[in-house]
């Protein structure tokens, strides 16, 4: 590009329409307008256009190249991750960049654009020059500072640069050449002199070549010049009668205005369309041949159309109208240079510019335009993005399965989508231990790990215990989102390998979701294919993992149970007997050693709320039942879908003889029926009527909702609360009073008689306390007390006629198993209030095997019934014979 300046105060880049000659003016009087507006004047009237055949490309095609200093500089319009990704799809394999010595220069900023070019798998073409004066530069150059400067280069980089070129358009008009001391800004700028040239390219080969014999050395990179300026003529200027060797000399053929298949006027050797006259002198140059003493070849360092014909420099009238034409003459101009053999085809910019220079081949949102197109077809380049579109809906291939992408903000390449008919032959999740990173929203930078299709988070710090979590894949946190909401589980059968922490090494293997800790991997092929994951991410998804998936099948690999197969309801392993009667087992159950199932087992004793199951065989086959507090309930109306487990009468069976009670505190709704919508919270299995949830503390709103039907079944079963159930009175005059159940009575407590009963008491508005022990005014017969503090402290009663008797020894009682503990207070106004036993009551002495009848406290003998209570011998002595 030939840059002239006249005396400057402010600078005005223009590109003359027909010389492609940028030209630096400064416009500070009505005179130096008038100036210019003469310059243009003439400069048009030389404008000859002819036309030309368009060459056929060669075989060997010019390697494609492109460059954006702002761009990868990640400082310009494109962001650095947009410009690799628009590179890679035209398929250029290397960045040129041009390094420019001044004052201050430092390589800091070299190495990172090396390094990251590299790191994007390209290479790096380094333009080796001094900032020219018109652009600011201050330091005029020697041929030992040349030399110093290429050696300097590629002592640095050694092979990992294989091309650089010496000095940026040195016959350009923007040096201030062979001027010592503080340069002025109001003198005439000129070019490089060829002969100076000369000898600093010559030195500069020399001392790259010594540093590394390997890297190719280009002559220039020449401008166009003027139209009466053959830069072919600069080149045969620069030699001397000594052999100049380089690997290629590097042109800036532009002709902003004029389609590629017309000659610019003027000298020869200008232009693309001009391209071919290189060749023959080339050729002919006997002083300038290729190391292996051949004719040197081109390389088109610098080539560009504008974006449109109101973008800058390309304002005036012949510039490409728009974008089809653009990439029309860019698809000749490439020709051109095909057939001229041309290594290299640099295209100049590959993002938009700004308002004063604009040649961007790639949108600004870093989308594809015809132009980039054009190139890719003439590299053939089949690089992807990695992004697909179709429907409308853009998508990121991520371990080989599609995950919806809602902003492409943050996500290089995805403007760069390719469109595809549907999703199909993707996989349907990411494949195991694929890495990615959350790139937005308020949890950006999270990183989450593949596993079993689920993606579970890496703590942060976490990745150099996981590989430095190499290769992540960026998303915007709502695909993230969206895509982890549908996939919470990590697959059966995956093997997880954790990777920090004391449990570091322990392999666990999901299970309907799960993860269970395998004790022994000789059973499942040695774990092979286990994924690593580190303390906190393991800790996150078991925390939200509890139970193995409803329906879940699981096969016991080792041990007295190995081959015993169970079917997960609820959490809850349940034992197949008769695969036949669930309709069949697959074959694809997932194996489990012995040691994992029982830890699993010792966490999941019952079933959770809200699991249907349904029996399938058996008197009750058809029946479904719902987990309420670990028991089943039989239902014969779903409150909405029941979506059961299917299991066989005895699996049922032998659950229920574990589970008969509700669990205390659990809450269930009735949702049909006369009492539809009454809500009740379980006490000792006995469920209590609420009708003010705010006398409680409140009701959670997920209780399980249960039919008239099953909460009858259930009733008739569990009319008393179940021995040793601590209540607590939460509202009226007695609040917080706790009394515990003691065959089926409730006894008011003054001390806990076990450690923390308060926080284990079941809260309970007085109303429902006062329902309840409206029908249990007593101790049930039979029932054994003991008391727990004070003097008596381990004196053991037993009820009989609703009165609390003494018992001297337990040893004929079965040791009185079942005993309840109540503290001294409780016994004491329990047996103020029923000094004796009831008329009619009939005790069974043992072992002496009396039996007899209380009246008034007072004993007689009377014949045998099963309804006696049995006490020992020494009872008796509590009531006389009357």
């Amino acid at each position: 590009m030939l840059h002239l300046r006249c005396r400057a105060s402010r600078r005005l880049s223009l590109m003359t329409a027909f010389l492609d000659t940028e030209v630096l003016l400064v416009i500070s009087s009505p005179r130096d307008r008038c100036a210019l507006a003469s310059v243009m004047f003439a400069l048009a009237a030389l404008c000859l256009l002819g036309m030309a055949a368009r060459p056929a490309p060669v075989s060997a095609a010019p390697t494609v190249m492109t460059q954006s200093p702002g761009a990868f500089a990640n400082s310009g319009s494109l962001d650095s991750e947009r410009a690799f990704a628009g590179a890679k799809y035209i398929g250029a394999g290397t960045i040129r960049h041009i390094v420019q010595n001044d004052v201050g220069f430092t390589w800091a900023s070299t190495d990172a654009l090396v390094t990251d070019t590299a790191n994007h798998g390209l290479y790096s073409f380094l333009t080796l020059t001094y900032r020219p004066y018109a652009y600011g530069g201050r330091r005029i150059p020697t041929t030992a500072d040349m030399a110093s400067f290429c050696s300097a280069a590629a002592t640095r980089y050694g092979s990992t640069i294989t091309d650089y070129s010496v000095f940026n358009e040195p016959n350009a008009y923007t040096y201030k050449w062979g001027v010592d001391s503080t340069p002025d800004h109001h003198d005439i700028v000129h070019a490089v002199p060829a002969v100076d040239y000369g000898e600093m390219y010559r030195a500069c080969y020399s001392a790259i070549k010594a540093a590394d014999p390997t890297s190719r050395v280009y002559f220039g990179e020449l401008s166009n010049g003027t139209a009466d300026f053959n830069p072919c003529n600069y080149v045969s200027n620069a030699l001397t009668s000594s052999v100049t060797r380089a690997d290629g000399v590097a042109i800036h053929p532009y002709q902003l205005l004029v389609n590629p298949l017309d000659k610019l006027t003027g000298a020869a050797c200008r232009g693309i369309g001009r391209i071919s006259e290189w060749g023959p002198v080339l050729a002919s140059a006997s002083t300038l041949r290729t190391p292996a003493g051949g004719a040197v070849p081109l390389a088109v360092t610098e080539f560009g159309y504008c974006r449109s014909s109101s973008a800058k420099p390309c304002d005036e009238p012949g510039a490409p109208g728009n974008e089809t034409q653009r990439a029309s003459w860019l698809d000749a101009a490439y020709d051109n240079a095909s057939a001229a053999g041309a290594t290299y085809f640099n295209y100049y910019h590959l993002a938009p510019g700004d308002n004063s220079w604009d040649t961007g081949i790639m949108n600004a949102d870093g989308s594809v335009t015809d132009s980039m197109n054009t190139l890719r077809a003439k590299t053939g380049s089949t690089w992807e993005s990695g992004y697909v579109r179709t429907g409308g809906a853009t998508y990121r291939i991520v371990g080989g399965a599609p995950i919806r992408i809602y902003d492409c903000t943050n996500l290089p390449g995805c403007s760069l989508a390719k469109d595809v008919p549907n999703l199909s032959g993707y996989a349907s999740v990411p494949a195991n231990g694929t890495f990615v990173r959350i790139e937005d929203g308020p949890a950006q930078g999270q990183v989450a790990r593949v596993v079993g299709g689920a993606m579970v988070p890496v703590g942060a710090g976490n990745c150099g215990a996981l590989n430095g979590c190499s290769g992540m894949v960026a998303l915007d946190h709502q695909g993230f989102d969206a895509y982890a909401a549908a996939h919470p589980d990590i697959a059966s059968g995956t093997l997880v390998r954790q990777a920090t922490g004391p449990g570091a090494s322990q392999i666990t293997r999901s299970v309907g979701g799960a993860l269970l800790v395998i004790g022994t991997c000789s059973y499942l092929n040695g774990c092979a294919g286990w994924v690593d994951i580190d303390e906190g991410g393991l800790d996150f998804y078991n925390a939200r993992h509890k139970n193995v998936a409803d329906g879940t099948f699981v096969r016991q690999v080792d041990g007295a149970a190995a081959g015993q197969v169970t079917r997960v309801a609820g959490g809850v392993r349940m034992a197949i007997n008769n695969c036949t009667t669930i309709g069949g087992c697959p074959t694809d159950w997932v194996n489990i050693d012995e040691y994992a199932l029982s830890i699993y087992d010792a966490h999941h004793k019952a079933m959770a709320d809200g699991t249907y199951v349904r029996q399938n065989d058996g008197g009750a086959a058809g029946q479904v039942s719902r987990a309420v507090g670990g028991a089943l309930l039989p239902m014969q109306t779903c409150p909405g879908t029941c979506s059961w487990v299917q299991l066989d009468e005895q699996a049922i069976g032998t659950y229920n003889a574990t589970h008969k009670d509700i669990a205390d505190g659990t809450f269930v709704r009735q949702f049909n029926g006369a009492a539809a919508g009454q809500v009740t919270r379980v006490a000792g299995g006995v469920r209590m009527a609420i009708n003010n949830c705010t006398t409680i503390g409140g009701c959670p709103t997920d209780w399980v909702n249960i039919d008239q039907y099953g909460l009858d079944a259930y009733d008739a079963h569990h009319k008393a609360m179940a021995d040793g159930t601590y209540v607590r009175q939460t509202d009226g005059g007695a609040a917080g009073q706790v009394s515990r159940a003691v065959g089926g009575f409730l006894i008011p407590l003054a001390t806990c008689p076990t450690a923390g009963c308060g926080g284990v008491a079941v809260g309970l508005a007085e109303a429902s306390l006062n329902a309840y022990r409206s029908t249990h005014t007593a101790i049930a017969d039979g029932t054994f007390v003991r008391q727990a503090d004070g003097a008596a402290a381990g004196e053991i009663t037993r009820a009989a006629g609703g009165a609390l008797v003494s018992l001297t020894d337990c040893a004929p009682l079965g040791n009185c198993a079942g005993r309840v503990d109540v503290d001294q207070a409780g016994i004491a106004w329990y047996r103020s209030t029923r000094p004796k036993p009831a008329n009619g009551t009939v005790l069974k002495a043992v072992p002496s095997n009396g039996y007899w009848l209380i009246t008034d406290g007072q004993r007689t003998p009377t014949s045998a019934t099963s309804s006696a209570v049995i006490v020992n011998d020494g009872t008796l002595a509590d009531f006389p014979v009357a």
